[in-house]
């Protein structure tokens, strides 16, 4: 296994973790405020507005329309005896997306008081391994990838929580574009988390509780041995789920389209690639 491929499977496992980019003129190590000091610092200030508008109601006409994951809220609106946690802003370079300087908001997990069963089944490298041998030993068969943009984001929360952005962390477009100043208090602005968000102990259990429970009404099947490893009962499709990334083995294209679109259908947003050239860090051919 190559260091590339752990470090693959750390982001994609584990992405709160993650709270570093490259700077580009030190090509150092480095956290958002030193980011903003750079020659990046304006392509890092308007993927935060994006971020920003992704999770709460847009940042037009980048972001025409957000998840309504967050909403901005004056301090006294938050309940009585409710925590209150922090942001985790996380930075990285991610060349194969669409915005490879990434920037994204995360809850500071710690102290977010959730006590249910938070463990989601995921595949590993292993599993990913054997779908591609599996792909080369059964005739006619191709691999592609497919994406879910937003996965997180997609599932409503059992309850809310609240978060302390600090001023310094929002971009003066998005405190003009939400009228925010009236909302500041002792330097932050707060905000309610009514879905899914990245850092939160039960958002990938949600989510991926979700999309099985779609997956299963289409005659889709999880391995009770292999976890993340699915096939379909009846067409010639499998593949391997590692958060929201697929691996993809089928015969007859219109077989993958059906997969395309059962998730479409199903309110999910779906990027693909039909060479399959990237999953699981390893480039492929």
């Amino acid at each position: 296994m190559t260091k590339r491929t752990v470090n693959y499977f750390e982001q994609a496992l584990h992405a709160h973790q993650i709270n570093k980019a490259i700077h580009p003129e030190t090509d150092k190590l480095c956290e958002y405020p030193a980011l903003l000091q750079s020659s990046d610092g304006h392509h890092r200030q308007e993927s935060t507005c994006k971020e920003i508008g992704r999770l709460a109601q847009g940042y037009p006409p980048a972001v025409p329309e957000g998840t309504n994951t967050i909403f901005f809220i004056k301090f006294d609106a938050i309940p009585a005896g409710q925590k209150t946690t922090y942001l985790r802003l996380i930075v990285s370079d991610r060349p194969t997306k669409d915005n490879p300087r990434r920037v994204r908001f995360t809850i500071g997990r710690d102290k977010v008081d959730y006590k249910s069963d938070c463990r989601t089944k995921t595949a590993d490298l292993s599993t990913a391994k054997i779908l591609f041998y599996h792909v080369i030993s059964t005739p006619d068969a191709r691999f592609m990838t497919l994406d879910i943009k937003d996965f997180y984001l997609n599932t409503d929360m059992p309850h809310y929580e609240y978060m302390r952005i600090p001023v310094s962390s929002i971009p003066a477009k998005i405190m003009k574009l939400y009228n925010l100043e009236p909302l500041v208090h002792r330097g932050a602005v707060y905000v309610e988390i009514r879905k899914g968000m990245y850092g939160h102990p039960v958002s990938g259990r949600l989510a991926n509780d979700k999309l099985v429970q779609i997956l299963q009404k289409h005659d889709f099947v999880q391995s009770d041995l292999i976890p993340g490893l699915f096939k379909h009962k009846t067409r010639p499709l499998c593949f391997s789920l590692v958060v929201d990334d697929f691996g993809v083995s089928y015969v007859g294209k219109e077989h993958a389209n059906f997969m395309i679109q059962v998730l479409q259908d199903n309110g999910y947003t779906i990027t693909h690639d039909w060479t399959g050239s990237i999953f699981c860090g390893i480039t492929l051919k």
